[in-house]
């Protein structure tokens, strides 16, 4: 991912698989949305994985949205016809993230890469755990500018720009993660460790657990069980979204669940879905009689949003 080589230290330079969690339900279903994408600058590329944007068809009522666990730290920016709402997003657990979108609304926004929050907040990310924080309340003093320049953009190139000039201007750069963490967390995305055990990992570095847990909770916001959690629900959910016939006592065994059953209580946990009700629902997660699955309330328009919500 481009980011071993940023940093000093006795950080080895290994191959890692390539983190690209699903992060909302848009990403699996070809709903009444136009979805927009595209990868950061080269000079953000080590801290933001991509920017996108979310428009529903003016014909559509609404569209409802789930969001998975990913560890990601995301800005997302609400622009509405006559304001702009402008939230955070922390590392979550939580399977209950559930939205709607909009015609009249555009969804605009980035994510970062888990072990990034940190250059983006210049705090630890346990700070914003389970919770959306307004922008206004982390940058009070610039980010109403880059609002209304985001209003004004009209191509989504233009509001790429502008976010990444804000993000160019707030990343703290000069900031520098531990080696013993970077060590570790490559470790948990590699092929050949489908375990996931971390006791391997910090025997080979000579960590303690005391010490990675307190690197994890301040990088990421997520403890490493946690983080290897995600890790591995992302990986079966991506599996299934490749191949809905997948045998799910295949999978748990390829990705490091102890049986089945233990694959099924994860992924329930962190998708709010059982694995069997994921793939009947991949390709029409946009549909509104899924009430079962989106559980959202689709008469609250436009309404005030707080500007500090714990999800936990």
């Amino acid at each position: 991912m481009g980011y071993l080589n940023m940093e000093v230290g006795k950080v080895l330079n290994k191959s890692v698989s390539p983190y690209r969690p699903i992060r909302t339900s848009v990403e699996l279903s070809r709903g009444p949305i136009d979805s927009r994408r595209a990868a950061p600058h080269p000079e953000l590329r080590s801290y933001v994985a991509e920017f996108w944007q979310y428009q529903v068809h003016p014909h559509t009522d609404y569209v409802p949205v789930q969001v998975f666990p990913s560890g990601c730290v995301t800005l997302r920016f609400n622009l509405c016809p006559h304001s702009v709402e402008s939230f955070l997003y922390g590392p979550s657990l939580s399977g209950r993230l559930k939205g709607v979108f909009y015609p009249e609304t555009l969804v605009f926004g980035g994510a970062f890469y888990p072990e990034r929050a940190y250059h983006l907040l210049g705090m630890a990310a346990q700070e914003v755990r389970d919770s959306r924080v307004a922008l206004e309340c982390i940058w009070p003093n610039s980010i109403r500018t880059v609002c209304d320049r985001l209003v004004d953009d009209v191509t989504f190139e233009d509001r790429v720009a502008t976010l990444s000039s804000f993000l160019r201007m707030v990343l703290r750069r000069d900031l520098r993660l531990s080696a013993d963490f970077l060590n570790v967390y490559a470790d948990l995305h590699s092929i050949d460790l489908a375990e996931r055990d971390l006791e391997p990992a910090m025997r080979r570095y000579r960590i303690n657990g005391r010490t990675i847990r307190r690197h994890f909770a301040k990088y990421l916001g997520l403890g490493p069980k946690e983080m290897v959690r995600v890790i591995r629900v992302q990986r079966a959910m991506s599996a299934l979204a490749r191949n809905p016939s997948l045998r799910l006592c295949d999978l748990a065994f390829r990705e490091g669940f102890s049986d089945q059953p233990h694959l099924t209580r994860e992924f329930k946990e962190l998708t709010g879905l059982t694995p069997k009700a994921y793939t009947t629902v991949v390709g029409h997660m946009h549909r509104k009689e899924l009430a079962v699955w989106s559980g959202v309330n689709p008469v609250e328009r436009h309404r005030k949003l707080p500007d500090v919500v714990r999800f936990s």
